[in-house]
């Protein structure tokens, strides 16, 4: 018998948080990060960035703000990662997403996180939440484990095609993402909760072609 899934998303989804931006502002102290950050708020940055991304799927932001964990090893990010999901993440928490989540497990579905964060972070919520499968973008390592600060591999626009590499295959039982570059993933799942964050209007736009859509307000 196939197991019925259930895709969730991290980032805006299971938490009110960019997961690697504050996984970032957590740990990083640098004067220089500080600055980069500040830079980003700026509405130039904002262009130049939206821009790359548009033409050449390329998120300066994330990309400059990962050479800050140059250094550390994949053991060094897990065990900070943990330290972050108990004394961050854990108060953030969306409260009617995680209730969904248990009905879920409740259901025995079958639960897949679906991510665009760095692989520490997904790896401990994945355990957090006793989920054996699940797409995060990867850092890159080298032959010691040491991070060098850039991704191997990003999951923002290959989340389909990462899935299908753990033969997780559509039709999805449910979908939950605040993610609106997860609207291909609607369109394979026969039921979806979108998470409304101040964009509500937006998602009843990009959604009104499908059925068994449900916007879930969390502002």
């Amino acid at each position: 018998m196939t197991s019925k899934i259930a895709l969730f998303d991290i980032c805006g989804t299971l938490f009110h948080a960019n997961t690697t931006f504050d996984f970032l502002d957590f740990y990083t102290k640098k004067r220089s990060y500080r600055l980069f950050r500040w830079l980003m708020r700026s509405t130039l940055w904002r262009y130049f960035n939206s821009l790359a991304y548009r033409l050449f799927a390329v998120d300066l932001s994330r990309r400059v703000a990962l050479s800050y964990l140059k250094g550390y090893t994949h053991g060094e990010l897990r065990g900070m990662a943990r330290f972050f999901y108990d004394n961050y993440l854990e108060s953030r928490k969306i409260k009617q997403v995680w209730q969904i989540l248990r009905d879920c497990q409740m259901r025995k579905f079958e639960i897949v996180l679906i991510s665009g964060t760095i692989d520490p972070i997904a790896e401990v919520v994945a355990q957090k939440v006793c989920v054996e499968k699940f797409v995060s973008s990867s850092l890159l390592y080298d032959a010691a484990d040491v991070c060098c600060g850039k991704l191997a591999h990003d999951a923002l626009r290959a989340k389909s095609t990462m899935l299908r590499s753990l033969n997780v295959q559509p039709p999805y039982e449910l979908l939950v993402t605040d993610n609106p570059g997860d609207l291909s993933m609607v369109g394979e799942a026969k039921n979806s909760v979108l998470v409304a964050h101040n964009n509500e209007n937006r998602w009843k736009y990009l959604t009104r072609r499908f059925k068994n859509v449900r916007i879930l307000r969390c502002d």
